[in-house]
């Protein structure tokens, strides 16, 4: 039997692995040659062992497999998500251009607009001024001519206080700053008011003015002066756009649903379907000859929806080129008397539109 170098415990040979096999044959060749370098034959051996050791699995094989499939999917998910974020972002961009666009365009109009909406009158006022000022057609005293003159400064100092008082009534409609001044009133009254006021246009222009269903009508709850404002300013762009020889009606009634409806149609050159949302933007007109003819800055209809807004009712225009336009301003029920005759239902139909 074969003895270990005394630098070495014995090892035992019980070990069944073909590795500590081969460790104990070395330890005994160790001991039959003392120069055999035992501690670095251990040492490979151990190093074999090691990476035999750790050869991966079938199991370790097909979870790094999937491991990896996972991380590529969740790779093309993030690739997807960024772009349907960047497909996202140029439809907002492309619809913000639009709506700059748009914006650019009306703030182009609009300065036309008031360019000859504010310079014509100005000048009329200035030159009218100047005539009188200076007698140029003569002594002014006694003389009928400067009358005229008078009254032609008049009407151009109106429109222009009209302009400007419908810039200032959008901007403060458009900032949220107009409060209505509410109470019950009787809206028959107030629409035969705005008819007598638009008697005079009416029949300058050559348009017969009707009437119809004022009488009897139930109290509102509402600001009495923008109501009338509303209709003074539909019933003067009913006749402003409506040729000579025709009609033009101004009919309410109560509906079924308890709503009040007033209405103002025209046998006028109508509008084209695809200029209806135009006609309601501020500061936008209908292209065409005839309304360029026509003093305004297109405020009329922007601001009497607005105000009708402002009341929780609602403004439609129906129209048809050639045949005429219907404009139908509602009430909400809530504000008419037969439902809100009741303290605490004024005071409900108060709240609704705040």
């Amino acid at each position: 039997m074969h003895t270990v170098s005394p630098d070495f415990p014995p090892i035992k040979r019980e070990a069944a692995s073909t590795p500590i096999s081969v460790i104990n044959r070395s330890l005994t060749s160790a001991g039959e040659n003392p120069q055999f370098e035992v501690r670095g034959e251990i040492s490979h051996m151990l190093s074999l062992f090691s990476k035999r050791q750790k050869k991966p699995s079938s199991l370790q094989h097909y979870g790094e497999q999937f491991r990896r499939s996972v991380k590529h999917r969740r790779a093309q998910q993030t690739l997807l998500a960024a772009k349907k974020e960047a497909e996202l972002t140029a439809d907002t961009t492309r619809v913000a251009l639009l709506y700059a666009e748009s914006a650019d365009r009306a703030k182009t109009e609009f300065l036309a607009n008031m360019s000859h909406e504010l310079r014509t009158p100005l000048n009329a006022v200035i030159g009218f001024a100047e005539i009188i000022e200076n007698e140029i057609m003569g002594p002014a005293k006694d003389n009928p001519i400067y009358v005229g003159y008078a009254r032609d400064i008049n009407e151009a100092g109106n429109h222009l206080l009209r302009v400007i008082n419908d810039i200032l009534e959008i901007a403060k409609i458009e900032a949220g700053q107009l409060d209505l001044r509410e109470d019950v009133f009787d809206p028959g009254e107030a629409l035969e008011v705005c008819s007598k006021m638009a008697v005079e246009q009416a029949e300058n222009a050559g348009v017969t003015l009707e009437q119809k269903g004022q009488d009897h009508l139930p109290n509102l709850w509402g600001d009495e002066g923008e109501f009338q404002k509303i209709l003074i300013k539909l019933l003067s762009n009913a006749i402003k756009f409506t040729p000579e020889g025709g009609t033009v009606t101004l009919a309410a009634e109560v509906e079924d649903g308890g709503d009040l409806k007033v209405t103002v149609s025209d046998t006028g050159i109508g509008i084209a379907a695809k200029d209806l949302d135009s006609v309601m933007t501020p500061f936008s007109q209908v292209d065409s000859t005839y309304c360029r003819s026509h003093e305004g800055i297109g405020l009329g209809l922007p601001i009497s929806r607005a105000l009708v807004e402002l009341h929780g009712g609602s403004l439609t225009m129906e129209s048809e080129e050639g045949v005429g336009t219907t404009v139908t301003v509602r009430f909400p029920a809530e504000r008419v008397e037969h439902w809100s005759h009741d303290p605490q239902n004024l005071d409900t139909a108060h709240k609704m539109v705040r």
